[in-house]
């Protein structure tokens, strides 16, 4: 350190004197101070360094001690494990079949079954690892097959078990919602026994669809239910293959279907409406192909005075069919949607038959609209056919004879070939050739014939020329291209069926 003797010197020598010397020693002995005070920093800086390096490398050192010490406890507790399984093995004694009645495919009810054997196996504190192999020691019949048709990978696995055999014995999503549908009571079952088995179906439907268990869940669930009951057959399974999770992922996808195929919503729903029906009739009834479906409604229907009028039945002019006083003796019937109700509604006693078609001035963009009205629907029922297009087939499993009629735009099935169950509480309104209404009861029905299959809204009448008549309903097959693969293999004809088959019944 230089003194301040030194400083002056220093000064002195560079010419400094009085005040300007003084002002020389003061920076000089600023500037040594400033050196002193960064050399002491930075020699704190290396202290503080190094002791935190030491502790860095001692709690290394515990660490590493400490790992040492679990793997060891770790070791020494597999090993004491290892002995008592060994033991336990030396010792186990193998299981017996489990002491419960085995599965009956006519008696036992699967989901039921399969309850009471998952609340066994609970109190009994079973190994779900065993649940698979303990169930499969109890299925007989179908049940077993299904078992037996599952891979070796998921045969153990009392999961997998469970969703093949509910799927075999259609306990689905829709094999609830079928059962809560049409569930009744039992005979020696009471209203409260019936609404805990209605509840039951209820909410299995509700967690087989995966539906969360809330208003808004349930709501959703309502909401997709009803939308697909008014969407047709195609955009039906189209919405059923995709899954969607809400509603609103199941109308972007209907309009995706909608708009890859240049079509509007109406003509993508189902005929079998439930009210204010609108139904799709042939081109050529009303013979514009080449017209706009935007084409004004006003300009498809031409008005024709009541005295230019003809009338179909008697050919003169001056009124109307149903005006027309003179009664045939054939009466023809019709069938039309529900239109609203008739004072003079008479009942069904006349011979009929199922043949008819709708007028042009019923349509508009290719489809009909029944009014409240009850429009006419009318054809030729005089006309006589050597060959008629019959068939067996089949109604809800029972067996029918069926003819198939492109005169009609419906299908009727005689009332005593369904169930009751399978009323609608709907009535629709049957027009016959001079004027006479007969309101008719409408159920939904499944059909099963080389002609058409699937399920459908009928009209019923107690007696029909046939057990179920077909008309021109969407996807029908023509008379003369039954399907070749279709055969009644649950149908056991008689000798005196056999040969009746094809003809026409007696009226």
């Amino acid at each position: 350190m230089e003194s301040l003797n030194e400083l002056i010197e220093q000064g002195k020598a560079l010419g400094y004197e009085d005040e300007q010397l003084q002002n020389f020693v003061k920076d000089q002995q600023a500037l040594l101070r400033e050196e002193r005070a960064a050399k002491r920093q930075q020699e704190k800086e290396n202290l503080e360094m190094k002791a935190a390096f030491d502790r860095e490398r001692i709690d290394q050192e515990m660490k590493k001690k400490q790992l040492e010490h679990d793997l060891e406890l770790d070791l020494l507790t597999k090993k004491s494990e290892l002995k008592s399984v060994k033991s336990e093995d030396q010792t186990l004694v193998k299981p017996k079949v489990p002491k419960l009645p085995a599965y009956d495919d006519v008696r036992d009810d699967m989901d039921s079954y399969l309850r009471r054997f998952e609340r066994y196996a609970e109190v009994m504190k079973w190994d779900k690892a065993m649940w698979a192999t303990n169930l499969s020691a109890l299925l007989k019949g179908r049940a077993l097959d299904e078992y037996a048709l599952l891979p070796p990978d998921q045969a153990c696995d009392y999961v997998a078990l469970k969703t093949a055999l509910l799927k075999r014995f259609d306990l689905t999503e829709d094999g609830f919602k079928r059962k809560f549908r049409s569930c009744r009571p039992e005979g020696s079952e009471t209203f409260a026994q019936y609404s805990v088995r209605l509840s039951s179906y209820l909410q299995r439907w509700i967690e087989m669809s995966r539906s969360t268990q809330t208003f808004d869940g349930l709501y959703d669930l309502v909401m997709r239910e009803q939308f697909l009951q008014i969407c047709n057959r195609d955009l039906s399974l189209f919405l059923k293959e995709r899954t969607p999770g809400s509603i609103s992922e199941m109308a972007t996808l209907a309009d995706q279907f909608r708009e890859a195929r240049l079509t509007n919503a109406l003509s993508l729903t189902s005929r079998s409406l439930p009210s204010g029906q609108i139904v799709k009739v042939p081109q050529q009834v009303f013979n514009k192909e080449n017209k706009s479906e935007n084409q004004n409604v006003s300009e498809k229907k031409l008005f024709v005075p009541k005295s230019e009028r003809r009338c179909y039945k008697c050919g003169q002019l001056g009124h109307i069919a149903s005006e027309c006083k003179p009664k045939l003796k054939d009466k023809c019937q019709a069938i039309v949607s529900e239109g609203g109700t008739d004072e003079n509604i008479e009942p069904d006693t006349t011979q009929t038959c199922g043949a008819c078609i709708i007028p042009s001035d019923c349509v508009i963009s290719n489809t009909a609209i029944l009014s409240n009205s009850g429009t006419s629907l009318v054809s030729s029922c005089g006309y006589k056919s050597s060959v008629m297009p019959t068939s067996s087939g089949f109604v809800d499993g029972n067996p029918v004879n069926v003819l198939r009629d492109t005169g009609c735009s419906g299908i009727v099935v005689r009332q005593s070939k369904i169930d009751e169950t399978n009323l609608t509480g709907k009535f629709q309104v049957c027009v016959l050739a001079d004027g006479t209404k007969v309101k008719v009861p409408v159920a939904m029905i499944m059909i099963d014939t080389p002609y058409l299959s699937g399920k459908y809204e009928a009209w019923c009448m107690q007696s029909p020329v046939y057990d179920l008549i077909i008309g021109n309903v969407k996807e029908v097959r023509s008379p003369g291209n039954p399907d070749p693969k279709w055969s009644p293999v649950h149908a056991v004809e008689t000798r005196q069926q056999t040969k009746q088959k094809g003809k026409p019944p007696d009226l």
